[in-house]
């Protein structure tokens, strides 16, 4: 999510005023919806090769703002080098995201030639985008494409989106950033603020630059690592991108660091703890502890990076190391706002993985809630908390509490830890007809979580609600996954239904009893 919103923003910043835009490869949708969100966009144009991709456009439509159905949004279904050789229009913005350099047939996009068609419909002024996932490329690749970038539009960065997948921005002219333009689209005024903000960590306009892996000088450092040369009489990516998909040493992490560490020397990168802060929203992930430890070093008195670390030394159930990190933070009390409510917050997750005294959760969790913590994961720790009391209505209220506050953002994330576990104590351990409450809004709430409908079945065979069952382990299978006692479950569930419909109702079987007593 956060890569598509940047897709789309990343050139809108570097071209103010833009009123046409391409999109190459429609996806979710999200990036057209950036762009037609832009202020002054009049026309955006997309053209996706497969129908089945526009066909099911209307499973994003909570992401994608219905883009589709917008004025001045049209759509061509065909492969983007015959339908733009047919086409004359030119763009102020151009953004190409095919699928991977490997799989069959896309390499023919990452060509010199390919971009010489593209910058024939690019206005004067106008700035390019191409995606480039990063996982499974090792740099003399991406220093490949880069290249052949470079060798079309003279003036290149490399940005990045959500970590790790880069975007490479061409122009004819040299890329600058006008900062009443970016204040109108990122910050708490912005038109695209609530995006920037909930996915990609903008607070205000000066965060934008956080993202900027490379600049021009960093660019041209990069290229002297190009191996080999990709066209479209030599089309050689695709089979050195699948030779290399599983070679040793092939780390994203790696990758990355290499690229920042060329932007730090060239200068012209993202200075380095603006990187880091823009790195550092991110959860349960060690490869930017790096970046996470400079971030802390460099704060005058431990606070919020010290928490962040220790939140992904929990994640990775390093409960020692992240306890540690929190004692300095916790023991500065309220002087810290934020971090200490979510110092508060670490501490009872902690404990609850612990298993500790359910008064010394308690503690933790509420004065993380009164003092503004996140909500979804403090409730998430209480619904456990109840189910290992098997007090399961209120584990229920929790549960619903959790998946009500998580927005499933970077900013505002769907609770990590423990929801799923109290989920399934409930399912398979609480009244049936409570689970099966509970977990129908689960699934609502987050349709495409394969546990949480694997969860609905099961507490739909205990509640007898067969056909429901049946109908969330049919869905099962959309995400590859098939439970083999799947059918012995719905037959038990419909026999159980038979034989309670013959059974008479308890309160007929004792007035029968008594009569017959008489």
């Amino acid at each position: 999510m956060g890569t598509e919103i940047m897709m789309g923003l990343a050139p809108i910043t570097a071209r103010p005023g833009a009123s046409k835009a391409l999109v190459i490869g429609y996806g979710s949708g999200v990036t057209t919806h950036v762009l037609a969100a832009t202020p002054g966009m009049r026309q955006v144009r997309v053209i996706e090769i497969e129908p089945a991709v526009l066909a099911m456009d209307s499973l994003f439509h909570h992401v994608n703002g219905r883009v589709l159905d917008q004025p001045g949004v049209s759509r061509v279904t065909d492969d983007a080098r015959s339908a733009l050789q047919l086409q004359r229009d030119r763009f102020d913005v151009i953004v190409s995201e095919p699928s991977n350099p490997w799989v069959a047939g896309i390499a023919t996009l990452y060509t010199p030639e390919f971009f010489t068609i593209v910058r024939r419909h690019l206005a004067e002024d106008g700035v390019f985008c191409q995606w480039v996932q990063l996982y499974q490329l090792p740099l003399p690749i991406v220093a490949g494409i880069v290249r052949n970038v470079r060798a079309v539009y003279p003036h290149v960065e490399v940005w990045f989106g959500e970590y790790p997948d880069l975007l490479v921005l061409g122009s004819a002219r040299p890329l600058s950033y006008d900062s009443t333009w970016v204040r109108r689209l990122v910050g708490p005024t912005g038109a695209l603020g609530d995006l920037a903000r909930e996915w990609l960590n903008i607070d205000t306009p000066a965060e934008h630059l956080g993202h900027r892996l490379l600049g021009e000088r960093g660019v041209s450092d990069l290229l002297t690592r190009a191996s080999f040369a990709h066209t479209d009489d030599h089309p050689r990516l695709e089979f050195a991108a699948a030779r290399s998909f599983l070679a040793p040493g092939n780390s994203v992490a790696a990758v990355f660091d290499s690229l920042a560490q060329i932007g730090a020397a060239s200068g012209d990168g993202a200075p380095a703890l603006l990187l880091a802060r823009t790195l550092a929203m991110r959860r349960g992930d060690a490869a930017v502890l790096p970046y996470l430890q400079a971030l802390r070093r460099a704060e005058p008195v431990p606070g919020e990076y010290a928490v962040r670390e220790a939140r992904i030394r929990l994640a990775l159930r390093d409960t020692v190391s992240a306890e540690v990190m929190l004692a300095d933070v916790y023991s500065r009390g309220r002087r810290d706002g934020k971090a200490w409510a979510d110092a508060q917050l670490l501490k009872g997750l902690i404990a609850t993985a612990r298993q500790e005294p359910a008064s010394r959760v308690l503690a933790f969790l509420d004065a993380a809630l009164a003092a503004g913590a996140d909500t979804a994961q403090a409730r998430a720790a209480l619904a456990l908390l109840a189910v290992r009391d098997s007090s399961w209505k209120r584990a229920a209220t929790e549960a619903l509490g959790a998946l009500r506050a998580g927005r499933g953002s970077f900013r505002h994330p769907y609770a990590a830890y423990f929801l799923s576990e109290a989920l399934g104590h409930l399912t398979l351990d609480g009244p049936p007809s409570l689970a099966d409450s509970v977990m129908a809004v689960a699934v609502a709430s987050r349709p495409g979580m394969a546990r949480y409908r694997e969860l609905r079945a099961l507490a739909a065979v205990r509640a007898g609600s067969c056909d429901v069952a049946v109908s969330e382990f049919i869905e099962m299978l959309q995400f590859g996954i098939e439970r083999q006692d799947g059918p012995a479950l719905v037959r038990q569930c419909r026999a159980m239904g038979q034989a309670s419909e013959a059974r008479p109702a308890p309160g007929v079987v004792e007035r029968r009893r008594g009569k017959g007593s008489n």
